[in-house]
């Protein structure tokens, strides 16, 4: 009954964009009125339809505990189908990595890429890879020995048979390619060291997501991966160069993408011997960080400020 449900809530989001024909606009509009009303079913909130309704607002105000309670109680409509399921999985895999808790963040990935096979939807195939690929690579980096090399090759497999969706079929979305590229980067970047092969992976999906709409975040962090690779390569760079082209990016200071924006400006400050500006920006961002619970980053931004 509601498959394709959560894709059309998105898309009315841009229902008065300029470039659409009014027929379009005419089409988003109903699509959005019928959600609505849609709400109530047999009595009971249909939580499937007010996931899609609060989902782009919460993510924007990284409100990641109440997607997931949403996410869990749209999964218990008896209704969902296994697109919807595999969509609402994966979104829920992410909420959970970016709490930190990659055990629930796996499991949900894993669900998902599931209900992608039973759906037959190669996007969302891709999509359940790219984020396993993402959290075994996080797994790795936060543990030493085998079991840390036993998490590489998990990444590795799971981003290697993202690429090969992308390579055999052509459904796949450039947004779903962008982001299999972008952790395909990430990888060699923060696991094999491999920056020049990272920074292409980072301009192929930079590239890509400049061609699609609300991509503004995506974008801003690839940006911001290219130019850490860049820096951490120890070639010879230009860093008032990279200083300008980190601070045109627009970013909300109080986000999680801010945060990291702040952390890789004040190392390019000190690159540039601007003590003071760096020991500002490292200070403003570190409230945000413990406030956001981002352990890792909080160390960081600690580390700066000590070097200061």
């Amino acid at each position: 009954m509601f498959d394709g449900v959560l894709e059309s809530i998105v898309v009315t989001k841009s229902y008065n964009k300029p470039h659409l024909t009014t027929q379009q606009q005419y089409y988003f509009i109903l699509v959005w009125l019928l959600c609505v009303g849609c709400v109530w079913f047999g009595g009971e909130v249909n939580y499937l339809i007010q996931f899609c309704q609060e989902y782009e607002a919460l993510k924007v105000s990284e409100n990641w505990k109440r997607i997931i309670d949403l996410g869990l109680k749209a999964l218990g409509n008896s209704q969902i189908t296994e697109k919807n399921s595999a969509l609402i999985q994966h979104k829920l895999s992410s909420c959970y990595y970016y709490l930190g808790e990659h055990g629930k963040a796996l499991k949900y990935a894993k669900n998902s890429y599931e209900s992608a096979v039973q759906a037959n939807d190669n996007g969302l195939k891709a999509r359940s890879l790219y984020l396993s690929s993402a959290i075994y690579r996080m797994l790795a980096l936060k543990t030493a020995g085998e079991k840390r090399k036993e998490y590489e090759d998990c990444s590795q497999v799971n981003i290697n048979a993202a690429l090969k969706l992308l390579r055999d079929h052509s459904d796949i979305s450039n947004v779903v390619k962008a982001k299999v590229y972008f952790n395909d980067g990430a990888l060699k970047h923060d696991l094999m060291n491999n920056f020049d092969a990272a920074i292409e992976r980072y301009s192929q999906a930079e590239e890509l997501f400049k061609k699609e709409e609300l991509c503004d975040d995506d974008i801003n962090r690839t940006i911001m991966r290219r130019i850490r690779a860049d820096v951490e390569s120890g070639k010879k760079i230009q860093p008032d160069k990279l200083i300008s082209e980190v601070q045109a990016l627009n970013i909300d200071k109080e986000t999680k993408t801010g945060v990291h924006q702040s952390l890789l400006l004040s190392k390019l400050l000190i690159e540039c011997e601007k003590i003071y500006e760096a020991l500002i920006c490292a200070k403003e961002s570190l409230e945000v960080a413990k406030n956001k619970s981002m352990s890792t980053e909080v160390r960081m931004l600690n580390k700066v400020i000590c070097y200061i």
